[in-house]
């Protein structure tokens, strides 16, 4: 199981989510990927790389 985390946005800082926080499956751990916010609740990520596989997926996450 991959470490999920949420951010705490006035406070500046990252803590540990637990299962409440998310529901379904949790993404694969990546890099090279691209985020953006969308307004004040919405990050989306797009694609990276997983052990030199290129993803084309896209997660939405509600942050607000």
């Amino acid at each position: 199981m991959i470490g999920i985390g949420k951010l705490k946005p006035k406070m500046y800082y990252w803590v540990g989510a637990s299962s409440s926080d998310y529901a379904g499956t949790p993404p694969q751990p990546r890099s090279g990927h691209s985020a953006v916010n969308i307004g004040k609740s919405k990050v989306v990520v797009f694609g990276g790389l997983v052990d030199k596989k290129f993803l084309t997926d896209i997660l939405v996450y509600d942050i607000g």
